[in-house]
């Protein structure tokens, strides 16, 4: 959707509208609202990932899927519908990293993939698989200083009061539903292997416009993917850049209601106005 819309859900909110004036002048053309179920974060940065490494050249494709699917071909789970679920996300990201498309085979396409919200369907498949990845790193690299600018994931945890690495992984990271929150960020770009960016939209006249950038870790490592994540309070969306190639995308939004809503062709629009669409392979 155009950023407009944004701003037009809090008309009556100077300040939130000014920040979304800022989105722009930074060069963000569009956002694209994500269904709030507790599990927006990792909908939104799983659902962004996988949007931007379809649209790769084709060398760039197959690397990074082949790279997801070395990350998630040894996660396992125990319920068998969500086991299946994996296998079958895990599937789709082996095609792409053999070089075809992500429906081959008549499949779905990447829209349509995320609209089943059943335990073995794609969209809990990713939220599962990228909630353990984070887990893993939280707890493997507990005592690791270089992921958090000088302070490990335990020391954080401990002083911010969520107990052990362990503790927070049980509690925060790992059940369905439970928001993302504190350490969850530094674990998810080393996890994935990918940039973060934040803007943080909230509705005071206190701060203007805030952006949090989070890097995975390894001097130099620049050719990574990097997903753009609006915050209001106690809810996350995507942001697209100015940069955002559209030639092929199909209008579309993550809906509130739980869907993936398809909304008819609209008329053209200035550039700041143009409808985001996601892609249909």
């Amino acid at each position: 959707e155009p950023l407009s819309t944004l701003k037009d859900e809090f008309k009556f909110n100077k300040s939130f509208g000014e920040k979304v004036d800022g989105l722009i002048e930074h060069e963000y053309k569009g956002w694209r609202r994500v269904r709030g179920d507790g599990n927006c974060f990792y909908r939104a940065v799983g659902f962004g990932l996988l949007e931007q490494i379809i649209a790769a050249p084709d060398s760039k494709r197959q690397v990074a899927a082949s790279a997801l699917v070395c990350k998630l071909k040894n996660l396992s789970f125990e319920e068998k519908a969500e086991d299946e679920g994996h296998q079958q996300f895990v599937e789709r990201l082996f095609r792409l990293a053999s070089g075809h498309s992500w429906q081959d085979g008549g499949g779905l396409d990447l829209l349509a993939s995320f609209e089943d919200k059943s335990p073995d369907g794609i969209d809990q498949a990713c939220i599962r698989a990228i909630r353990k990845l984070v887990a893993q790193c939280i707890i493997t690299r507990a005592d690791d200083c270089s992921l958090c600018g000088g302070i490990d994931f335990r020391t954080l945890c401990e002083v911010q009061g969520l107990g052990s690495p362990e503790d927070f992984c049980n509690t925060v990271v790992l059940p369905m539903g439970v928001e993302a929150e504190s350490v969850v960020m530094n674990a998810l770009v080393c996890a994935l292997d990918v940039g973060l960016k934040l803007a943080l939209l909230d509705r005071t006249e206190q701060s203007g416009l805030v952006f949090e950038s989070y890097e995975p870790p390894g001097e130099g490592n620049s050719d990574h993917f990097t997903v753009h994540v609006q915050l209001r309070p106690g809810h996350y969306d995507l942001l697209y850049l100015e940069s955002v190639n559209e030639t092929s995308r199909r209008r579309a939004t993550i809906d509130g209601s739980g869907g993936y809503g398809r909304g008819a062709a609209s008329s053209p629009k200035s550039s700041a106005e143009t409808t985001l669409e996601p892609f249909r392979l």
